[in-house]
Formats: structure tokens, sequence, C-alpha cells
């Protein structure tokens, strides 16, 4: 469950910094009777623990703290494929 919850949260995330309250917003409607925004902001956290996520400001504030994609998972995506 927390694959498919990711998937859509990365989804709604980019490079620059976004309101925790727009991605949790948007990750809401993308799914009807889906996860509550409590689930939400508590995955967004938890991907903030694990590094894959930035942020800025207290979390539990969503309309006051921003995410981004971590830099270092970005620039993976950005790279060229190499063999």
């Amino acid at each position: 469950m927390d694959s498919a919850r990711d998937d859509l949260i990365f989804s709604e995330t980019r490079e620059r910094w976004l309101k925790v309250a727009r991605i949790i917003g948007r990750v809401s409607d993308r799914v009807p009777n889906g996860p509550h925004s409590e689930e939400i902001a508590a995955r967004i956290q938890t991907l903030v623990n694990e590094g894959k996520l930035e942020a800025k400001g207290d979390l539990s504030r969503w309309l006051y703290s921003e995410v981004r994609l971590a830099q270092s998972s970005a620039a993976a995506r950005a790279a060229p494929f190499k063999e």
C-alpha cells in the first residue's frame, strides 16, 4: 500500500519547493475514498525521514511547510543510463 501511495506523492512533488497542503490535497483528489489527509501527511513525514523528500518548516503545519524531491533523488532520475 505504501508503494502506491508513495508513487502518488512523488507524482505530485517537484524539484522546487511546494506546500505540503497542496500535495496532500492533490493526492487526496486523485484517489476517491482513498487515504485520509492525515495518512498522506504521515507518509510524507516518513519519506522526509528516509531522505526521499526534503522539507522546510514544521510538517505538521501543512500550509506553512514545504517539501521537494531530495536533490540526490532528482539527480539520479535526470542522469542518463550508462551500461
